[in-house]
């Protein structure tokens, strides 16, 4: 401030005693000849202090920045400091006087033009290149009256920041800041301070109260869905050479209430909104024909579950046609009989013949109950047809118009639900058996005594009995057999081998990995199975014949499916849950075949779990772990160290098995959704189709290629057909 008290001291002093001051570029005052013609600036003001508000002359042709800038600091006593990069040649000139300040935005103008900015400090300016600018922390100024560059705030009340943002930015230079605060509905602008007064003008006339009006029109003969429907299609749809969009200023909302049967409207311009609500007026009238039968096409509900549930709604008075077998309907009307609201059944019947040619009958039995419709509720019939998936109701306008209500509520879009599930079987089975068996038969005959004995351990039928491979040596079970074979023997009419002795050893082990993926999808709350495995067929009977019976022998068989099962029932929640029901089942057929028929394996989990959307579940691990021993001996001899085991028959068998199930359901709540999954696991594929390796030629068998799945590219749409309204 003392500094610029002195400047202005001095410069009113040299003015004070010489009267003009004549600059090397030619300072002059108005009225007087300047030294030089050229590059002068003249005050208008003599033997005074020089102030904002004197009147200036400027003549500056090709003259240098740098002594430009100096005239204006001795001239406007306020120091500027100027950036070593600001060069150059600049024209300043008036035909006449003007203010001070005119002549200092002349100058911030021009040094605009050359790419510089000047940024006000407190109490002097700096002269920089615009494009660095941004970075000299302009002073803030809130209502950007004088000129430079500045920053200022806008704190807007009505509109977004970040949408105004991008209307206003062509109106500042890319090189000048200009951002959007959105926590604080604010703008931020570095331009200056001239342009700062226009942005703010602009800002202003944007930022003001919405002017939407609403408007509410009641529906009294029709319905307010369809009305609202045909109105939107009208009023809304844009030109042609737009691509069929209309401003958005210009757009009506149109929204319709079903239980109150009315439209609101609601849209910033009002003579829009007016043609919109006289449109849905003039739409509100009678039926040319009148009349009490009425069509519902659904779009998503099946016909006949939605009229069985219609019928349990309305169940006095109301005649529900199933679809389940064949029908036929006839409509009779007298000639000249005409339909009426209020006398629903005047001039017309309706009848309807199922498949037996039985009329139909009401659902109810008994005493009639009470409908929630009361009295109007006769002579109401409401009827499937499944070829359209429509249903037909006779009833009249106002409680057709309840019923449609309770349609529209009920006719929605089900969710679906792709679940992807991964069952994880891991067995180990493990047995040991080792065991010596003997015995003694020698010199039998009819008359006389032989001596008989011997060691038996096992069951018959197995082949590993002794007494079964002295019948039959080639009938050895599996395992290692050794025994001691002195000639044969007869008994009983046969002849057998005279088997002595019989040593059997046997170690077994088996490990089983199971892995299914199988996935699927489905409708919110329809149950969906997929089986995985063999159907086996099972001996559940069969029929010899005894003595002279002339009767055929046979058996009967019942095939079973025998692998993995899995039911799962989802229904989704509105916030995003899913509830499984889930029925999981793994079975197998053992190996060892019994005389009786075939043995298996069945482990099998049902459970009802809650999961989220995406999200995986597991449903516990199925471990068993099983350990046995079993051990056959002579009394006594079995317990004899060492040569016991030549008594004893000793097995030892142990099984474990681990069954993990995982789940993962998505729900697809449009059809895009399917598409990403569908895609998904189509790419899945043909990727592990290149991935196998093509077989190679060789001079007998020549490569045939290998089958790849085509791209699958999204098909375009076809033109969308004429919608068909809802009802008639």
């Amino acid at each position: 401030m003392c500094m610029k008290q002195n400047l202005a001291y001095k410069a009113a002093t040299a003015l004070a005693f010489t009267g003009l001051v004549v600059l090397e570029l030619g300072l002059t005052k108005a009225g007087a000849q300047p030294a030089s013609p050229r590059n002068s600036l003249t005050l208008q003001a003599q033997n005074q202090a020089i102030a904002s508000k004197d009147a200036v002359t400027l003549a500056f042709r090709d003259a240098e920045i740098s002594e430009v800038i100096s005239a204006f600091s001795t001239s406007m006593a306020m120091p500027f400091l100027l950036d070593a990069r600001v060069k150059g040649k600049i024209t300043l000139e008036t035909p006449g006087p003007i203010s001070l300040d005119q002549a200092y935005e002349l100058l911030v103008a021009a040094l605009s033009l050359q790419g510089f900015a000047v940024v006000a400090a407190d109490g002097y300016a700096k002269v920089v290149p615009t494009a660095e600018a941004k970075s000299q922390f302009p002073a803030m100024n809130t209502e950007a009256t004088a000129a430079g560059l500045s920053t200022r705030v806008f704190q807007l009340e009505n509109e977004d920041a970040t949408q105004l943002l991008a209307a206003i930015r062509a109106l500042v230079p890319a090189t000048n800041p200009m951002t959007a605060h959105p926590s604080s509905n604010s703008l931020i602008i570095t331009d200056t301070r001239e342009n700062l007064r226009r942005i703010t003008e602009i800002i202003r006339s944007l930022d003001r109260p919405n002017r939407n009006a609403i408007r509410t029109v009641s529906i009294n003969h029709g319905f307010a869905s369809d009305i609202a429907q045909t109105v939107d299609q009208l009023i809304n749809r844009g030109s042609s050479d737009k691509g069929g969009k209309l401003p958005e200023h210009l757009r009506v909302v149109i929204l319709p209430d079903a239980r109150t049967n009315r439209i609101l409207f609601q849209s910033s311009d009002l003579r829009r909104l007016s043609q919109a609500a006289e449109l849905a007026r003039d739409l509100d009238s009678p039926l040319a024909t009148p009349g009490n039968v009425h069509v519902l096409y659904l779009k998503n509900a099946e016909a006949a579950v939605l009229a069985q549930t219609l019928q349990n709604l309305y169940r006095s008075g109301a005649q529900t046609v199933s679809s389940g077998s064949r029908q036929s309907s006839s409509l009779t009307r007298p000639v000249g009989a005409t339909g009426n609201a209020s006398q629903p059944n005047q001039g017309l019947s309706m009848s309807a013949v199922q498949g037996n040619g039985k009329a139909p009958t009401s659902s109810s039995a008994g005493a009639p109950q009470a409908s929630i419709l009361g009295p109007e509720a006769s002579g109401i019939v409401i009827q499937a047809e499944p070829n359209l998936n429509a249903l037909l109701i006779v009833a009249p306008e106002s409680v057709f118009r309840e019923i449609r209500a309770v349609i529209e509520k009920l006719d929605v879009r089900r969710a679906q639900v792709f679940i992807e599930s991964l069952i994880v079987e891991v067995s180990a089975d493990r047995a040991a058996e080792f065991g010596v068996q003997f015995q003694y038969l020698d010199g039998l005959n009819a008359t006389g005594s032989s001596g008989f004995g011997g060691t038996n351990f096992t069951p018959r039928g197995g082949g590993a009995n002794l007494l079964d491979l002295a019948a039959n040596p080639l009938s050895a079970s599996q395992g290692l057999n050794v025994g001691v074979i002195r000639g044969t023997v007869s008994f009983g009419g046969a002849t057998l081998a005279n088997l002595g002795l019989l040593a059997r050893a046997l170690e077994t082990q088996g490990a089983g990995n199971i892995i299914a993926t199988p996935n699927l999808l489905t409708l919110d709350n329809e149950e969906f199975k997929i089986v995985i495995g063999q159907n086996v067929p099972f001996l559940t009977g069969s029929y010899t014949t005894s003595g002279n019976s002339s009767g055929n022998p046979f058996q009967t068989i019942e095939r079973r499916d025998v692998g993995t099962t899995l039911r799962v029932r989802p229904m989704v929640s509105e916030g995003g849950t899913v509830r499984l029901q889930i029925f999981q089942e793994v079975s197998s057929v053992v190996n060892q075949r019994l005389a009786e028929g075939i043995v298996t394996n069945k482990r099998s989990i049902e459970s009802t779990v809650l999961v989220e959307d995406g999200e995986f579940v597991v449903l516990g691990g199925l471990i068993s772990d099983e350990e046995g021993t079993g051990e056959s001996q002579v009394p006594l001899l079995g317990d004899v160290p060492f040569f016991g085991s030549l008594f004893r028959y000793e097995t030892r068998e142990r099984k474990k098995t681990n069954l993990f199930v995982f789940l993962r359901p998505v729900v697809l709540r449009s059809g895009s959704d399917s598409s990403v999954i569908t895609m998904g696991k189509y790419e899945a594929l043909r990727a592990g189709q290149r991935s196998q390796p093509s077989p190679s030629d060789n001079v007998i068998l020549p490569s045939l290629g290998k089958p790849e799945l085509p791209s699958l590219d999204p098909a375009s749409k076809p033109a969308n057909e004429p919608s068909r309204s809802l009802g008639n």
